[in-house]
């Protein structure tokens, strides 16, 4: 009798011991699922879908947040320029541009606006409208999101407001990635993960 209610006792005690590891565990343990999509509150049918964690794209360096977004929300054309001389950039370039202006796009057809991007890049003084297409050097009008890479002029990982002028940079693919994913979350007003919806 006395053998069995110490059993009975060990196996209460392993019970709580197994249960307060897993509930300390799961106060201590961070939270390592990237977080790649949400939804705005006022926008509920849309899903915007990020190449990064968005908690790293909102640690990215910017200034003047409220302006980069007040040029953009406030124009009906957007121009976006780059150094075409470098065949590695171009690519990093071309698959930030992609992502970031299809998130901008969604989110100003929702809010009933239309906004033309306009892309440019020049390679030694020649300037270009498309692939192979060239132009005089356009007189650009409008606000310009200008892109440099590691090998394009890149001076650190930022993205900084300079007259009309956003400068949008990163040292890797990576950094030009979470600074796509930035802009692309200040367009959209997001600076801390408690304005919106995820998963």
């Amino acid at each position: 009798m006395i053998v069995m209610k110490k059993t009975k006792n060990i196996l209460i005690l392993i019970i709580i011991v197994i249960a307060a590891y897993f509930l300390i565990s799961a106060y201590t343990t961070p939270q390592t699922k990237k977080i790649t999509e949400i939804t705005l509150p006022d926008q509920p049918n849309t899903v915007y879908t990020f190449s990064s964690d968005v908690r790293d794209a909102l640690r990215y360096p910017a200034s003047s947040t409220d302006n980069i977004r007040y040029v953009l929300f406030n124009s009906n054309k957007i121009n976006i320029v780059f150094n075409g001389t470098s065949a590695e950039d171009d690519t990093y370039f071309y698959t930030v541009i992609f992502n970031t202006i299809w998130k901008m796009q969604q989110f100003f057809v929702n809010n009933g606006k239309l906004v033309d991007f306009q892309q440019f890049y020049f390679i030694n003084g020649t300037w270009y409208v498309s692939a192979n297409e060239t132009t005089v050097k356009p007189n650009i009008t409008g606000p310009i999101i200008w892109i440099r890479g590691p090998n394009t002029g890149a001076l650190n990982n930022s993205i900084e407001l300079i007259n009309n002028t956003i400068f949008l940079q990163g040292t890797t693919y990576g950094n030009l990635t979470l600074a796509g994913d930035k802009l692309a979350l200040i367009t959209l007003g997001v600076d801390d993960l408690k304005q919106v919806y995820y998963a």
